[in-house]
């Protein structure tokens, strides 16, 4: 929301948060979390408006959006009593509680809050952990900044697991896609993986395909640390290798077709339209081989729309080109609707 708006608003935009964050798996704060995501569901992909602290994020549209609640006092308390203990929890609960408020009591943040003072009172003695807490209090002032401190203290590997995670599709992506962008040995993304699902850094959505998630709030702080221009072009070459043998690897190529936009997108803005187009193609061919004539249609609709974007005769020879695609694309899913 602007800024400008009232007081009232900008309250009720504090108690907006993303996709209800997935938590280490312990019975009491599934329970917390598992309430909070059946009252999460939208109409597109699980996506949920953003607003913290009047700042909304551009690409999610409010037509595709429902308000999630913050936690109340006894469920935040609820949630620092599981990674912190009875004891400590009993000591420090006004500074606990106070430090969720600074937090807005969003979900994502008391649980990545919780767990990261987990992992730094672990090895402080009861007596001083009051010491700790204040400095984290005092260094910590937002959810942007809780959020930054996570990601920054995650080991190397994770890191840039992490990285290779945020320029993956924000509804979801194939987990292997991100192992070879980052770098990454097989046995290395799994034991990077498991750790931030540990740390509520990364949420399952699909054990059988693969599939995982970063909040929204956590892959804007990601971007806004990495070397982004980098990580797109890894992205892109990566998935250019893969649709490479599109027809013998069409399972794969399937959980990777909401990837091709972006990756073109990318590729066209470093001018290199021989390489987006050859993309486009493949994308789009492996969505109409399988039956994805939704996506395979929004890939050749987007090329088109960069065709046309150009300013000169190479514009109009990439433009019959895309028409082409356009027309076989729009005939196949025309020919579907049909049969249904």
């Amino acid at each position: 929301m602007a800024s400008g708006h009232d007081q009232a608003a900008r309250g009720a935009n504090r108690r907006r948060e993303g996709m209800a964050c997935r938590a280490p798996d312990s019975a009491g704060v599934g329970r917390h979390l598992g309430r909070r995501r059946k009252s999460a569901r939208t109409r597109s992909a699980g996506l949920v408006a953003l607003h913290v602290a009047g700042r909304s994020l551009p690409w999610v549209s409010l037509t595709n959006s429902l308000e999630v609640k913050s936690f109340s006092h006894g469920e935040a308390e609820s949630i620092f009593r599981i990674y912190l203990g009875a004891e400590t929890v009993e000591k420090h609960r006004d500074a606990l509680l106070e430090f969720a408020e600074r937090m807005e009591r969003l979900p994502i943040a008391i649980v990545v809050g919780a767990d990261m003072l987990r992992r730094e009172l672990d090895p402080v003695p009861e007596a001083a952990r009051g010491l700790r807490l204040e400095r984290l209090r005092n260094e910590v002032h937002d959810v942007a900044a809780l959020l930054r401190r996570a990601i920054t203290a995650r080991p190397k590997e994770q890191l840039r697991l992490l990285n290779a995670m945020a320029v993956c599709a924000l509804e979801g992506f194939w987990f292997p896609l991100t192992v070879e962008i980052a770098g990454l040995t097989e046995a290395e993304g799994r034991a990077a993986r498991n750790n931030l699902v540990d740390a509520s850094l990364l949420r399952m959505l699909d054990r059988d395909r693969q599939r995982f998630q970063l909040h929204a709030l956590l892959r804007e702080e990601v971007r806004n640390l990495a070397p982004l221009g980098e990580l797109q072009a890894a992205h892109a070459g990566v998935l250019e290798k893969q649709f490479t043998d599109w027809e013998g690897r069409w399972r794969e190529c399937r959980e990777c077709l909401p990837e091709v936009i972006p990756a073109v997108q990318h590729l066209w803005e470093k001018r290199d339209s021989s390489r987006a187009a050859s993309l486009t193609y493949r994308g789009f061919a492996t969505g109409q081989r399988i039956g994805e004539l939704a996506i395979a249609f929004s890939i050749v609709q987007h090329q088109e729309a960069l065709c046309l974007g150009l300013g000169n005769g190479y514009r109009r020879d990439l433009a019959y080109c895309c028409n082409g695609a356009f027309l076989r694309a729009n005939s196949a899913i025309a020919r579907r609707s049909g049969k249904g």
